[in-house]
Formats: C-alpha cells, structure tokens, sequence
C-alpha cells in the first residue's frame, strides 16, 4: 500500500503492483471465510448435540410420567427405557376402533397400554359422553422377540409403524403398531434390549441375589412334572404350570 501510495502519479507503473495486491487480499479473505465456515461447523455440530441431549431427557421425563400413571408396576430391579404414544393395530393394518395408549419397553419387557377416551354415548357423529379407559392389554419378555421391521406410512409417508414378531411360545405372535417417534429408532432400541446391552449402562448394578434366583428356578413343575418353557423374569417370585396351573413359588 505504501508503494501504492507512492506511485499514484504514475499509473502504468502501478498497475502490475495493484494487481498483486488484489490477488492477496482475495486469498486473505478466502481463507477469512474458510475459518469462519469451520468454527460455524463446530458450533452447529455442538448445537445438534445439546438438542439430542435434551430431546432424550424430554423422552426420559414423559417415560417416567407413563411409568408412574401407568395400571402395572415393574418388576422389582427392572428398568425402564422407553415409552411413546401408539395405536395396536390388531389386524396389521390401523383402523378406527384400534385402542390407542403407550407402548413401554424395559429391559425386562415390551407392553401396550391402552389409555384413551372412549365414547360411551353419541348423538348423530358427536359424542356426548367419554369414559377414560386405561388397561394393560398384552406384554411379552424381550428374549421372545424374534424380528422387529419397520415402515412409513399414510398418505405423506409421514406415519412411523413397526411390526414386532415373537418366537413361538410368546403371549402373541405378532403386534403391529403406529408409533409417534421414529421407528428406525424403536428398531434399534427393540435390538439393544433383546441383546441385553442396556444392561452394561445401568446406574444400580443387578442385585445378584435376584439373578441366582432365576438361575434356580426348577426346569419341571412340582406337581405334574410338566417341563416349563416360559421365560422366567428377573423380580418375578412366582410362576403357574401352563399344564396344571399350580402356581410355583420362586
């Protein structure tokens, strides 16, 4: 700038000389923009975390909130992990009367609760009258599940489901449901649990008294020597002979 300066009475001479001062200050500034876009990177990067974070202690808190108001309790040293609202699809394909409530998942279980209002009087297409409705309508132990498959639907593809397939022997052998979180997710979640891998992450270690428990629980009813086959769940104190009924106490 200072030759610049000195030349401005002679312009051919400092023509050459403002071109390579233009030249700099372009890559000055390209290099400007090229930090800029970096600490913008690393601080949208950081934003997007600390919105995961938060949406997950949203989910954990609204988990909690289903677990408390839930009509079942866990087992004793069962966990929560999951709960969001669904609609069972009871023929595989959702229709008016479906019952609507919240699907839980623990480390132990996977369970639908039905908790709606449901119209008990209409007059014309309106109803006049509703009736809270809250009831356990099935569960099944996480070590039957056999395949989770997820898809999109409704007109705009914009409606989460999953279809949960249990091994033979399971309460039912299939529970399809509409989902209000991302279903790729609840795959994963349905997975992780059924490996146990919840399990290395828990703040209170399993009491190991109640895991001995499991692990002595008798292969043959007492009564009529049937085999039992059922999953036996960590807290449970007690379990009925699907041949005989006799209720075996743990």
């Amino acid at each position: 700038m200072a030759q610049l300066g000195r030349l401005a009475g002679n312009p051919a001479a400092a023509r050459p000389l403002l071109a390579g001062a233009q030249s700099a200050v372009g890559m000055l500034e390209d290099k400007v923009s090229a930090a800029q876009k970096t600490i913008q990177g690393m601080y949208d990067q950081f934003e997007g975390q600390v919105y995961q974070y938060v949406r997950h202690l949203d989910d954990v808190e609204q988990m909690l909130s289903n677990l408390a108001e839930a009509s079942f309790q866990l087992l004793p040293t069962e966990a929560g992990l999951a709960a969001v609202k669904a609609v069972w699809c009871k023929t595989g394909k959702e229709q008016k009367k479906d019952p609507e409530g919240v699907l839980f998942l623990t480390d132990q279980r996977i369970l639908f609760e039905q908790k709606q209002q449901v119209a008990t009087k209409k007059v014309l297409f309106f109803a006049t009258e509703k009736q809270k409705v809250q009831s356990l309508q099935w569960e099944a132990p996480v070590a039957m599940l056999d395949k989770v498959t997820t898809s999109k639907q409704g007109l705009m593809k914009n409606e989460d489901h999953i279809e949960v397939r249990f091994v033979s022997g399971a309460p039912l052998e299939m529970a399809h449901l509409h989902i209000w979180q991302d279903c790729d997710t609840w795959q994963a979640l349905l997975n992780r649990a059924k490996a146990k891998e919840f399990d290395k992450d828990r703040a209170v270690a399993i009491d190991q008294s109640a895991l001995d428990k499991v692990k002595a629980a008798p292969s043959q009813c007492p009564s009529c020597g049937g085999n039992i086959s059922q999953v036996i769940l960590r807290g449970q104190d007690s379990l009925k002979c699907e041949f005989c009924g006799f209720v075996i106490r743990l």
